[in-house]
């Protein structure tokens, strides 16, 4: 019997309400054998104990709980309620086959079944798969080698900066024999220095040490994991490693005089009848070195290498041309080809072996700083599961987990991954085995995670492939939007419909049209592309204009609240609300403009945090980063004006200029230190005392400003606190790698305009978006990933141990090595991962979508022009792309009118309703587990 519900539910269709629905289905009743469901009257079975619901975020965790309790306690009839406002109501009573006059049967079922729930809350089965994993690895502790109190690493990058900054004081130490730790460094200096590119590593606040954290966080994903027994047992071999360095550099030199040997040969007779490419190649190998181009390279499987009869050389000597261009001298040239490929490729392993190396060094201090510390990454869950588990029977895992789970409702399953979908299959199939009913949910086309692991090829295909579940999913495509305006819906329906077949990503986009709902509301649609030196600052005063329409009551009457702005990056973010706030308040109608971004609510924006870290800073004298100015949130004390009106006074005196005195004074106010508020002392107090202390001395009106942001500041310390070591230095050292990058959800009920990246505004939705900046390529892959190199080490005949696995910087040059098909399908996937970016985007709109592209003229090739994200909305949109005579492009597309502010009431059918939002200060929510224990504090999954 079919028990998985497989939906497939694109953007505003209710996913949300389909979880609830069903959920709140298995909680009050059951189905019977023919396929049919009964209501449970009866109570004390604790349903909702055998019932987990696996969301995405810890936000959607705390917005399904609050909805199935809020539809649970209309459906019960509670006082201020009514069940005939259920969108739920109509069509449970169809569900379990009760007739109108039986509604009280609902009404007491819901009733029983909330109090339970309310009574049993930790019963209450919804969270992350993250958190879920981590319930069920904390009893498999003995098996995984830990302790039953290990803490958690959440940030992978806190620990990787740890591994960095133990690796590089390793490597700099003095020591009578080099250690690998420095033979590597100096190996990944010396090629950055070939490279012409910044090299000093040792610092760290610059570039090269932000290239080397994310250079290392992009490698610790699940290839590393599926591979790290092999990865790790190779690294520990410093034989083995040291020996393929050597063999990998002697036959690269071999290759270079080889290819050179060939060249000089090929080169004596009868070269101009070989074809210009392959012949210039020829040249630049006799007198040096060449790089062999992609098209070059093709030659080798067409085996054209030779000019064509009807060329002039060949019509001039048509006796010698015959006499040439033979089998054997074509073979002669190919393996010269060849020859020059496997050069090519040899370079590649050779030129990023260090990378292998260094990788190795710092993963081996991360594992000694989780040892020391009692510590697993969060990044590490997946695999100590999936090595412990295996194949066992849930049964097993349930005995000792203590929970008994009949039922599971996935949500947003395309951004699972292949690991958690491996740890979560063994406990689904045992539930199907049950004869229990499940739901899988999700979208392909919203799929933008796969930096974080998300695999959408598990809901695209592979769940439908299973064998295992072979004859047990029922497919359930909802094609309905409830979200947006008709001329929304019809405009993205058209446009996704052809960018995904023109991209190649039909089978993704095939269910990109989706059906307007009755009685959708008219929308407005406006979307241009241009180009022009000054597109930025154009596209920019553009959003502006519109902005003013619908804020204006005349004409869109819109609140700020009404209106996102979407962007690709937090710089962009940054640039756009100095852009609001400095040029967007000049406009007439904007002068009282508020914007609300993650950033603006960066927990060190505060001007109070920052004087409390500016006086720890002071207690153990630790310099400020340069990258902050320290001045700038330093306001002048009560004592140093004092001091600057004293010394002002006596140097007035002594000389005739007042002018000069106070310019004298500024200048020895700049450059030195002038006497302070008295200083904290430090000696004695913990860290959460000592804040606590230095926040009580902050400005009565300043305290009460901040209030929000310093109360954020002391959970972050007492959370900190609790899991490193509580000394000043280390939290300040921690504070500048990660915790300056925490923020504040902002509070739901500001009027204010949202500014925020296309990541965080998934399962969002507002009445306006505006997406100022669309430019760039859909395809962005130059990152290090490891690439499968088995083929290519027995390509170019090394015969020492090598690994199986190597992490090797994506680029165009790898197109003529075995490497090439492995990074073509890293090229598909940012295409598609970039598609589904526009596509979040675009969706989020309820009435308005305003969007401007700039189709950049000059690309580098005619893929890349075909691959830039504007060209790819107007060909899909059937809009030629092409120059005017003063090679300037500009086109425009528009749909319906511009709207006015209005009401929408929910629709019943759709279960759409806007997020519930919780009163308590957002601070609370994030660090008070008491309160919301799957609460936290966000962190910024952009930072580009």
């Amino acid at each position: 019997m079919k028990r998985l519900k497989l939906c497939k539910a694109s953007a505003g269709s209710g996913k949300t309400y389909q979880l609830a629905l069903n959920y709140i289905t298995l909680l009050l009743g059951e189905r019977r054998e023919d396929g049919t469901w009964r209501l449970l009257d009866g109570s004390g079975r604790m349903r909702h104990r055998e019932i987990l619901a696996i969301t995405f975020t810890n936000k959607a965790t705390e917005e399904m709980k609050r909805r199935i309790v809020r539809e649970l306690a209309v459906l019960a009839g509670n006082p201020g309620t009514n069940d005939s406002d259920s969108s739920y109501r109509d069509t449970l009573m169809e569900t379990y086959g009760l007739r109108p006059d039986e509604s009280a049967r609902l009404r007491n079922a819901a009733r029983k079944a909330l109090s339970e729930l309310l009574y049993d809350f930790n019963g209450f089965n919804v969270s992350t798969i993250d958190a879920f994993f981590q319930s069920v690895l904390r009893s498999f502790a003995y098996e995984a080698d830990l302790t039953g109190n290990y803490d958690l690493e959440l940030d992978n990058k806190s620990a990787i900066e740890q591994g960095i900054a133990e690796t590089l004081a390793e490597a700099i130490r003095p020591s009578d024999r080099p250690t690998p730790a420095g033979r590597w460094l100096e190996i990944y200096m010396t090629a950055k220095i070939d490279n012409g590119e910044a090299f000093n590593v040792l610092n760290a606040d610059s570039s090269l040490r932000t290239s080397l954290k994310r250079f290392v966080d992009n490698l610790t994903g699940e290839d590393y994991q599926h591979n790290k027994q092999a990865i790790d047992g190779f690294l520990d071999n410093t034989d083995a490693v040291v020996t393929l360095e050597r063999e990998l550099s002697a036959r690269h030199k071999a290759l270079r005089d080889e290819i050179r040997a060939k060249a000089i040969r090929l080169s004596k007779e009868g070269i101009h009848f070989i074809e210009s490419g392959i012949q210039k190649t020829i040249a630049e190998w006799t007198s040096g070195t060449s790089r062999l181009t992609e098209a070059k390279a093709r030659k080798i499987v067409s085996r054209k290498v030779f000019v064509a009869a009807s060329n002039e050389r060949a019509k001039a000597d048509k006796a010698g041309w015959q006499a040439f261009c033979t089998e054997e001298k074509a073979d002669e040239i190919v393996d010269f080809l060849q020859t020059c490929v496997d050069h090519a490729t040899v370079g590649v392993l050779l030129s990023q072996f260090y990378n292998f190396g260094i990788f190795g060094e710092i993963i081996k201090q991360v594992k000694a700083l989780t040892s020391e510390n009692n510590t697993i990454l969060l990044s590490e869950t997946n695999t100590l599961l999936r090595d412990i588990i295996g194949d066992s029977l849930s049964p097993f895992i349930y005995e000792r987990t203590g929970l008994r789970l009949h039922h599971f409702l996935i949500d947003e399953f395309q951004d699972t991954s292949r690991l958690q979908w491996e740890n979560l299959r063994p406990l689904v199939m045992e539930s199907l085995d049950n004869l229990n009913d499940n739901l899988i949910i999700g979208d392909v086309k919203q799929c933008i995670y796969r930096f974080r692991n998300s695999d959408p090829d598990l809901l695209n295909s592979d769940l439908q492939a299973d064998p295992g579940l072979s004859g047990r999913i029922i497919l359930d495509d909802r094609s309905t939007n409830y979200r947006s305006s008709a001329e929304v819906v019809e405009f993205n329906n058209n446009l996704f419909e052809k960018a995904g077949a023109t991209t190649g990503n039909s089978s993704v986009y095939s269910t990109a049209r989706q059906m307007i709902r009755r009685n959708a509301p008219h929308g407005y649609v406006d979307i241009c592309g241009w180009t022009s030196a000054e597109f930025t600052s154009e596209a920019l005063a553009r959003m502006i204009d519109h902005i003013k329409r619908q804020l204006d009551p005349r004409q869109g009457g819109y609140r700020q609240s009404d209106i996102a702005i979407l962007v690709w990056s937090n710089s962009e973010a940054a640039m756009i609300i100095r852009y609001l706030l400095d040029t967007g308040r000049k406009q007439p109608g904007l002068e009282n403009i508020h914007v609300v971004s993650d950033e603006a609510m960066l927990i060190g924006s505060s001007t109070a945090v920052q004087r409390i870290l500016t006086s720890l800073r002071r207690a153990v004298n630790t310099p400020q980063p340069q990258t902050e100015d320290i001045r700038k949130y330093t306001p002048v004390t009560q004592r140093q004006l004092e001091w600057l009106a004293e010394e002002f006074e006596r140097q007035r005196q002594d000389m005739d200029d007042p002018f000069s005195a106070l310019s004298d004074i500024i200048s020895t106010f700049k450059n030195s230190s002038p006497p302070d508020e008295p200083q904290s002392d430090s000696r004695g107090k913990d860290l959460f005392t000592l804040t606590e202390i230095i926040a009580g001395n902050l400005p009565d009106d300043l305290k009460r400003s901040d209030s929000v942001y310093i109360s954020a500041f002391q959970d972050l310390v007492l959370e900190y606190s609790s899991l490193a070591s509580a000394d000043i230095y280390s939290f300040l050292a921690w504070w500048d790698s990660t915790g300056r990058k925490r923020a504040i959800s902002s509070a739901p009920s500001v009027d204010a305009i949202r500014v925020m990246t296309i990541h965080k505004s998934k399962g969002l939705e507002f009445p306006c978006v505006h997406i100022p900046l669309v430019h760039g390529s859909l395809v962005k892959e130059e990152d290090v990933r490891w690439y499968d190199a088995t083929a290519a080490f027995q390509s170019v005949g090394i015969t020492c141990p090598t690994p199986s696995v190597l992490p090797i910087r994506s680029s165009e040059s790898l197109a003529i090595t075995p490497f090439a098909a492995q990074y073509e399908e890293l090229c598909r996937k940012s295409l598609l991962d970039n598609l589904n970016m526009l596509y979040v985007a675009f969706t989020r709109a309820a009435n308005e979508l305003i969007v401007s592209c700039n189709p950049t003229k000059n690309a580098a090739s005619a893929a890349e022009k075909e691959r830039n994200k504007a060209r790819v909305i107007s060909n899909a949109l059937g809009i030629d792309c092409k120059a005017d005579e003063s090679g300037k492009i500009f086109w425009q597309h528009t749909s319906g009118e511009p709207t006015a502010n209005r009401q929408v009431k929910e629709i019943p059918e759709s279960g759409n309703d806007r997020p519930g939002h919780c009163d308590m200060p957002a601070y609370q929510a994030m660090f008070r587990p008491e309160l919301m224990p799957d609460s936290h504090v966000d962190t910024d999954p952009d930072d580009c």
